[in-house]
């Protein structure tokens, strides 16, 4: 699954010109940092949740939905956002319970050694893919490092340092949560046995709270003003599509939100240049009908 994950994701970055930073697979979810550098990440999440959806159901020989219908996507509107959830998407695993240390998860996983200089590449899979002589046979994918961090740190190699000390943060975080929870830890063999079709079984309640932008590192003026922009913006759209659903003619609908990121966009596109943070989660369904996500297999050679 790791090789087929990293084709779909380097094949969609390049068709949609969005450069992925950090990536996280989990074995009923993922993590990508992304920057939208066109405001089209609505089109490059469709064709990888499409092209994943497909070979999962391929190769399992099962059908029906394989993720939830709505991702949570949040936009970092500052450096120290942007460092926050990169280490949040590297520590998932050990977040999760899955392993103790992150150097034991088998599930792809980037790392922040990578970013601005490691490539990844791997061949079209053979279920579903194979005979789509459309799509090339290899994919290729360089980790991206945000151009923002350096700016704000002064040098690439401070900016990695203080994610380095984020990721280490969050996982001591994880881990003693761990502990304090009396959790015992899956483990790398167990997590790669694992039934695809099994449903993990958590106590939170979905879609309670679902943020929209990461202010980590903004001044309380900053903030509120992001929240008025966006409020802002749905108010004038939802005007809009009340009165298209009138028959006004004269509607023009208001294009999309300027999201205040570090480098708003002149154009108004919604998430235009945005660097975001995405959760895809699997959907949940009756054992007949449901479909496996990411069963966890080698590590990807890099």
């Amino acid at each position: 699954m790791n090789q087929a994950f990293t084709y779909f994701v380097a094949y969609c970055a390049e068709k949609w010109n969005v450069a992925v930073y950090a990536l996280g697979v989990m074995s009923n979810h993922y993590h990508p940092v992304i920057k939208d550098r066109d405001g089209v990440h609505p089109h490059f999440f469709r064709d990888l949740n499409r092209m994943t959806a497909q070979y999962i159901k391929a190769t399992y020989k099962t059908r029906g939905q394989v993720f939830r219908p709505k991702a949570n996507r949040v936009v970092c509107l500052h450096p120290e956002a942007i460092v926050d959830k990169i280490a949040y998407t590297l520590a998932n695993p050990v977040s999760a319970g899955a392993v103790r240390y992150l150097e034991e998860w088998p599930g792809l996983r980037s790392r922040i050694d990578d970013m601005g200089r490691t490539t990844w590449t791997a061949k079209r899979p053979e279920a579903f893919f194979g005979k789509r002589k459309t799509l090339p046979d290899t994919a290729s994918l360089t980790l991206g490092f945000p151009e923002e961090l350096e700016e704000h740190y002064g040098s690439r190699e401070t900016a990695k340092h203080a994610l380095k000390e984020r990721l280490d943060h969050h996982v001591k975080n994880a881990q003693a949560e761990v502990r304090q929870k009396g959790w015992k830890y899956l483990g790398a063999e167990r997590a790669a046995k694992q039934d695809p079709f099994k449903q993990s079984r958590s106590w939170e309640v979905f879609d309670t709270l679902v943020p929209a932008f990461a202010t980590r590192g903004l001044s309380h003026e900053e903030r509120i003003k992001a929240k008025q922009t966006y409020r802002a913006w749905h108010d004038a759209y939802d005007e809009c599509r009340r009165r298209f659903q009138e028959s006004r003619k004269d509607t023009h609908f208001c294009g999309m939100l300027a999201t205040p990121t570090l480098r708003p966009p002149d154009d108004g596109r919604r998430g235009h240049g945005a660097l975001t943070h995405t959760k895809v989660s699997r959907a949940s369904h009756t054992r007949r009908t449901r479909a496996p996500l990411l069963r966890i297999s080698a590590n990807v050679n890099t």
